[in-house]
C-alpha cells in the first residue's frame, strides 16, 4: 500500500517504490510457492490449490482487496483534485466500529489550518480546533 501512496502527486500518480516493491512481492510470493511445492504436506493442501471453487474465491478476495487498497489511497487524492484542497484539507473518518459514531476529520476546514472533527450523520461540529465544539 506505501507502493500506491504518490509521493510527489504533481508529477507521478504512485510511489517510485511501486515497482521495486512490487517486483519484491511477487520474488517472495514464488519464493514463497516454490518452497512449499519441496514439502511433504504444504501449508495449503494440492487437492484444494486444484479446485476452480477455491481458485474463484481467491480471485474474488484479491479483487476486493486490490479495490479496499485503491479506495483507500485514492480517495484523499480526489478530495484534493476534484475540491482544490491541499495535502491537510484532505478528509479522514473514524468510527468506533466501522459502521457507526463516525466523525470526519478536516485539517484547515475553517481555512485557520486546525483539526476539526464533524459528526458523520449531522455533519455539526464535535471539535474546533483546540477543544471540543
Amino acid at each position: 500500500m506505501l507502493a500506491l501512496y504518490p509521493d510527489d502527486p504533481e508529477h507521478r500518480a504512485t510511489n517510485e517504490l511501486l515497482v521495486p516493491a512490487g517486483l519484491g512481492a511477487v520474488a517472495a510470493l514464488a519464493l514463497y510457492g516454490w518452497r512449499q511445492l519441496g514439502r511433504l504436506e504444504p501449508l495449503i493442501p494440492r487437492e484444494l490449490l486444484r479446485s476452480r471453487t477455491f481458485a474463484g474465491a481467491t480471485a474474488a478476495n484479491v479483487l476486493i482487496g486490490a479495490a479496499l487498497i485503491v479506495a483507500l489511497v485514492d480517495v484523499p487524492i480526489l478530495g484534493r483534485l476534484v475540491f482544490n484542497l491541499d495535502e491537510l484539507g484532505s478528509p479522514m473518518v473514524t468510527s468506533t466500529d466501522g459502521k457507526s459514531d463516525t466523525i470526519v476529520w478536516v485539517v484547515g476546514a475553517e481555512g485557520d489550518n486546525r483539526l476539526h472533527g464533524y459528526d458523520g450523520d449531522t455533519g455539526m461540529p464535535v471539535f474546533n480546533g483546540g477543544g471540543m465544539a
